[in-house]
């Protein structure tokens, strides 16, 4: 059996128990020449016993102690993980200028619009600064910023993915043609589920256990429990993730099961 050895300097961070236990997960899966690892979600959540709904939340906290790395590869759909150790971890990134560190950035703010207008008392406001109003910037950490445009980065950062990204990833669960058109009723179920505060997530568990195995699964697969079609997938969506966590998505032969390696992180059901 395969043990994660967690650095004594790790426990040191202030990490929450169940950020910790996710962190050993991903370096039991890591490489310890390139320092990746591919644990999918299903793993993950098995290993570390969390829930779907916190999952991100951890995997966010181990980014911010800037403990992993994640990225998306787009021709495989799975996320690879740049896991580093605690003294080995990158430098925060800095704002001081190599030329002078004594440099303060300044963002000043837009050029007020004029108006010509008769009415002395009249007060016109361009870009939410009214023109008889100081102008006065914040000051965070030695640096001025533009609270407005500040606020509309963070909501583009907070932006969730497009419906069409959604639409793809929906259409390899059911082994759809991308250039197939899509229905009324399945973009209106689409649209309604990805109001959901988990869509990204659940959809994620969904994709990596439907394309685990080709349309016919391997001999050992005794029950293969995959819709096949894309209504009936989103219209059974609560239950379909359910049966991706627990693992019920596929049942497979006892027998067989226990010394094929392609099973791992996969819970069998009698």
């Amino acid at each position: 059996m395969r043990t994660a050895k967690i650095p004594e300097s790790a426990f040191e961070l202030g990490l929450s128990p169940h950020a910790l236990a996710l962190y050993a997960v991903l370096l039991l899966h890591r490489n310890s020449a390139t320092g990746t690892a591919w644990p999918d979600r299903e793993t993950q959540l098995r290993m570390s016993g969390t829930s779907v709904n916190k999952l991100t939340k951890w995997l966010d906290e181990l980014k911010t102690h800037r403990l992993i790395e994640r990225t998306r590869k787009r021709a495989t759909n799975v996320n690879e993980y740049h896991v580093y150790l605690p003294d080995d971890r990158p430098e925060p990134e800095s704002h001081i200028c190599d030329s002078d560190q004594n440099h303060t950035s300044v963002i000043l703010p837009p050029e007020p619009e004029s108006h010509n207008c008769d009415d002395q008392n009249h007060t016109s406001v361009s870009n939410g600064i009214k023109d008889n109003q100081r102008y006065e910037p914040t000051i965070v950490g030695g640096d001025f910023f533009e609270p407005e445009i500040e606020e509309k980065k963070a909501k583009k950062s907070r932006s969730k993915p497009a419906v069409e990204d959604y639409k793809i990833l929906l259409a390899e669960c059911v082994r759809r043609k991308l250039t197939t058109e899509w229905s009324t009723k399945e973009i209106s179920k689409l649209k309604e589920l990805a109001k959901r505060q988990d869509f990204a997530a659940e959809l994620d568990t969904i994709h990596a256990s439907y394309t685990k195995y080709p349309a016919s699964p391997p001999a050992n697969v005794e029950g293969d429990y995959r819709r096949h079609g894309l209504e009936t997938l989103l219209n059974n969506w609560p239950g379909e993730v359910d049966k991706c966590v627990s693992g019920r998505l596929y049942k497979f032969a006892i027998t067989k099961a226990k010394s094929n390696p392609q099973l791992e992180g996969v819970e069998i059901v009698k």
